[in-house]
This record gives structure tokens, sequence and C-alpha cells, in this order.
């Protein structure tokens, strides 16, 4: 700031500038744009190619068709809810990836200036609430399970509880 002011110039105006600069910016990028070059910027640090190639494929699947024309900056909580929707309760753990993908998108859009809320944050409360434990059993799907080590263990505690009526 002393260096502005001794140049001459309002500090408040170069900020009022710098960020009408990262609206306009926000106004060009798109939600696609911005995740490609996020996953550019990121997939030299990623070990396995597979990895790299599945981190896009979840966009190009279930984020592009939807709001990957978005400009970032509109792009709101109930667009990212319209995009998880389909797969929240069906494929949980693709949901879930989904949804960490894009808040990596809008987090580093912010931190790059082109947005200054992140809409992703908030989906978790438009959306129902995931079902935690799945069964994975399935000839017997009302038992549910818990990993241990090498072995799959039942979930009660006592080791003398009997097994569910369907095994």
């Amino acid at each position: 700031m002393r260096r502005l002011i001794e140049a001459g110039k309002d500090p408040i105006e170069e900020r009022n500038r710098e960020q009408q600069g990262a609206s306009i910016a926000a106004a060009t990028l798109t939600f696609e744009m911005a995740a490609r070059e996020l996953h550019e910027e990121l997939k030299p640090g990623w070990k396995n190619a597979k990895h790299a190639a599945q981190w896009i494929s979840t966009f190009e699947t279930y984020v592009f068709p939807k709001i990957g024309a978005k400009k970032l900056d509109a792009v709101t909580p109930a667009d990212c809810a319209d995009v998880l929707r389909p797969i929240w309760l069906d494929k949980t753990e693709t949901a879930s990836r989904t949804r960490q993908r894009m808040h990596a998108v809008m987090q580093w859009a912010w931190a790059h200036g082109h947005i200054t809320v992140n809409p992703v944050s908030v989906v978790d409360h438009i959306l129902p609430k995931q079902n935690a434990q799945k069964s994975i059993n399935r000839r017997c799907p009302g038992a549910t399970y818990r990993r241990s080590s090498r072995r799959v263990l039942p979930t009660t505690s006592k080791a003398t509880a009997p097994a569910p009526p369907c095994c």
C-alpha cells in the first residue's frame, strides 16, 4: 500500500480496479475452462496417469453437460446440487468425489480472484443426507459389516451374537 501511495496512486481505486478486473476475468472463464486449467496444473503432482484420467472423466460425465458452459461467477449452489442430485443417493462415492473435485475447481477460481464465494461449500444443505454405511454382503442385504485388516467381521461388539437370519 505504501508503494501505491509513494507512486501517487489511490489504494482504494487500485483495489477497485483489481476487483473489476477479476470480475471481467470471471465473466469470460467458464467452469469447464477452469476445470481443465486446474487439471493441467495438478496433473504433474499425481503419480498415477489413471487418476488424472479419472479426475477429468468425472467432470466430462457428470458436470460439463450441466454447468460446463456456465461462467464461473454465474454458478450457484442450486446448479451444483442439480449436478449431484442424480447420483447423490445411488452412487455415493462418485457423488462425493465429484463434489470434492467441483469444490477444488471453485477454490482454485477463488484463489485466482475469479470468484468471491464458493457455491459448492453449501451444497450439503440442499441435498438429502447420504447413507453412511451400505451393506457389502449381496446374499444378505440386511447384514452390515465393517472391514478389519484382512477379514470381514460383523459390526456387533459381542462375539457370541447370532448371524443374521438370511446367512
